[in-house]
């Protein structure tokens, strides 16, 4: 009896080492980028495009939002926070006319610090929340059947620099 136990109790600490190793090569910084084409005009969307750091009633699934750059109307750079107020990420949304309508792109850096989170989230796609907010703004603007395109995962030079910032944030504190 007291084999089994010892068994089991190795199995869960190896699961659990397996995690934390799993996490600790991989990348701190995670890197997604989408894109949609809107009928809509750029005119129509820009004043949504504001709304994000008050987490709209159209996108509730919005973490908490600063406003790092603003250039109207063709980029906002924004800070994600947790409930806790923590830096988390980056969103940049760059936006343009194009063909009578807009062409957006949201790109978010996520710093995950938590290495079994790491582990974890490596195997999802990391566009569920830029794919939530862009299905959101279509279907705000009349476009629900909207395709969204474009993903970009873990970009060399991009997830470099991703991931210098990220220490370089780490390494300000909090």
């Amino acid at each position: 009896m007291m084999n089994w136990i010892l068994l089991v109790m190795a199995a869960v600490v190896a699961v659990v080492g397996a995690l934390v190793l799993g996490g600790l090569v991989s990348p701190r910084a995670r890197l997604a980028s989408r894109e949609v084409r809107l009928r809509a005009s750029l005119d129509a969307v820009w004043p949504l495009l504001c709304m994000v750091e008050q987490t709209p009633a159209w996108c509730p699934d919005l973490p908490n939002m600063t406003l790092l750059e603003e250039a109207p109307p063709q980029l906002r750079r924004l800070r994600l926070l947790d409930d806790a107020g923590d830096a988390i990420g980056e969103w940049t949304l760059v936006s343009s006319v194009r063909d009578g309508g807009t062409q957006l792109s949201v790109a978010e850096v996520v710093v995950l610090r938590n290495p079994v989170q790491r582990f974890v989230r490596s195997f999802g796609s990391g566009t569920a929340r830029v794919d939530g907010f862009l299905r959101a703004l279509a279907t705000q603007v009349g476009e629900p059947d909207v395709a969204i395109g474009g993903i970009t995962m873990h970009p060399s030079g991009e997830q470099a620099r991703a991931q210098r910032e990220a220490t370089a944030a780490d390494s300000a504190g909090p």
